[in-house]
């Protein structure tokens, strides 16, 4: 019966982050009218997003990470949820594993796509495109605020030039992505040793 039921948690929990994601996709249409099939979303999942949105230190730039962050907690309680209706025992040390394997998974989708974004950005500005256009332009929207707080550390209040910072902030994202694959390897193999 608990297994069931455990079941049935895991399945509700998985629709409900679809409809996050679906919530989140729709909000990127400016414009867009849902009526009220889009009205009831924003009800159904605006109070448990809206309780992420609160921390201010998930907002750099233009981008906020409280959504991710929302998603990576659903879908680590989804992921214990899931692992209890099937094993029926859970121990800490898996938990700990969950947790460092889901978040490694949100930090690696984001240091690929800003790795990506910085090499597309730098190969650009190498090749002299026009910077004007409206795709370069929200380019370094999305990369600006970021590139600057990472790369301050290095510049010492030096100037560098944003190609130079481009550089240096790809190089630092591959860094992260092959030594941080590493490291979350390593730590999920510790943490499923922990015996209780």
């Amino acid at each position: 019966m608990i297994t069931v039921l455990l079941r049935i948690t895991g399945a509700a929990l998985s629709v409900y982050s679809l409809l996050i994601v679906i919530r989140i996709l729709l909000s990127w249409l400016h414009g867009f009218d849902g009526g009220r099939a889009a009205e009831l979303l924003h009800r159904v999942t605006d109070p448990y997003l809206n309780w992420f949105r609160r921390f201010e230190f998930l907002r750099i730039g233009s981008f906020d990470f409280s959504v991710v962050l929302a998603i990576v907690v659903l879908s680590i309680v989804t992921s214990i949820v899931l692992y209890l209706a099937a094993a029926a025992t859970i121990t800490f040390g898996l938990v700990v594993a969950l947790i460092i394997a889901r978040l490694s998974s949100a930090v690696g989708f984001f240091v690929v796509m800003f790795l990506i974004l910085s090499l597309v950005r730098a190969v650009g500005s190498v090749a002299g495109v026009n910077s004007a256009s409206r795709f370069w332009i929200t380019v370094d929207q999305l990369l600006e605020p970021i590139i600057h707080k990472t790369t301050r550390v290095f510049a010492r209040g030096r100037f560098m030039s944003y190609r130079n910072a481009l550089v240096l902030f790809a190089a630092m994202m591959a860094v992260i992505l092959f030594a941080g694959g590493w490291l979350v390897d390593q730590l999920v193999r510790l943490a499923i040793r922990i015996p209780f």
